[in-house]
């Protein structure tokens, strides 16, 4: 059992723990496509919406909102505050007890990467299916690895020439590239990173990305989280028995979007 930082409360740990106290210092915006790809899916669901995380962009769509959370330090440094509308809960997503049936839709971004795979996939999905309203929707863009796993000599020999499209591509890919069973410990990105690239100035002038950008991956040095990476047909599988008419729809037009879709899923009545 992990403490959370900053409370007293004694929580099981998701795919990390205390890796997670520093994120919020690494949150960056969304590209527009995606609220407003969001927002579509759940035009007719948008009563009473539960936001997995408290990502700031998704946070002012629907007409009430209740974000669910683990992590105080991210409710206090990303979440835009409550107000009549809009409120934060502390809670871990597997075993959160809501209103059973209350909500009309769940949405998220990346929130399942952040979980263990399958068997916190499972328990987290069980959690959301319970507070949804029968026919609610579940919106949430996902982190999708290849097929075919990519090789990863060749994806840093692509980084090295500067054919890789930017830093935070790249790093997804890395990962993704790593991952076994579908999850991959933080720090081996960055242990992986560091040994490739050991010059980060060279890599700068070579990719064009700032230095500033580059030191961002000194985040995951250490990092006790675990990330995971599904592929379309695993995370399709997961849903079965929680879920029913899955697909994986577009979350818009910006690099890499098609790795990057969102899962809609209906809850079965």
């Amino acid at each position: 059992m992990a403490c959370l930082p900053g409370t007293s409360e004694s929580m099981p740990s998701f795919a990390g723990g205390d890796g997670w106290r520093d994120y919020h210092k690494r949150v960056r915006p969304l590209p527009p496509d995606i609220p407003l790809r969001v927002a579509e899916q759940i035009a007719d669901h948008e009563a009473r919406v539960l936001l997995l995380g408290v990502t700031r962009d998704l946070a002012e769509l629907g007409d009430d909102l209740t974000a669910v959370d683990f992590c105080r330090e991210q409710i206090d440094h990303v979440w835009i505050g409550d107000r009549p509308g809009r409120r934060a809960i502390l809670a871990d997503w597997r075993e959160m007890d809501l209103l059973a049936g209350h909500f009309t839709a769940a949405i998220g971004d990346g929130s399942f990467s952040t979980l263990a795979w399958p068997e916190d996939y499972r328990r987290a999905l069980e959690r959301i299916a319970a507070s949804l309203a029968p026919g609610g929707l579940l919106v949430v863009r996902c982190f999708l690895a290849p097929d075919e796993p990519e090789d990863l000599h060749r994806l840093l020999d692509d980084v090295r020439a500067g054919r890789a499209t930017n830093f935070f591509g790249a790093r997804w890919r890395i990962g993704m590239a790593l991952a076994a069973s579908g999850n991959v410990a933080v720090a081996a990105i960055y242990d992986e990173f560091e040994r490739a690239f050991p010059d980060r100035d060279r890599l700068a002038s070579t990719t064009g990305w700032s230095r500033e950008t580059i030191d961002l991956i000194d985040a995951y040095r250490d990092s006790e989280l675990v990330y995971s990476f599904l592929t379309r047909q695993e995370l399709l599988a997961t849903l079965t028995d929680t879920f029913t008419r899955a697909r994986l729809v577009s979350s818009g037009d910006y690099p890499r979007s098609e790795r990057y879709p969102l899962l809609v899923a209906e809850r079965r009545a």
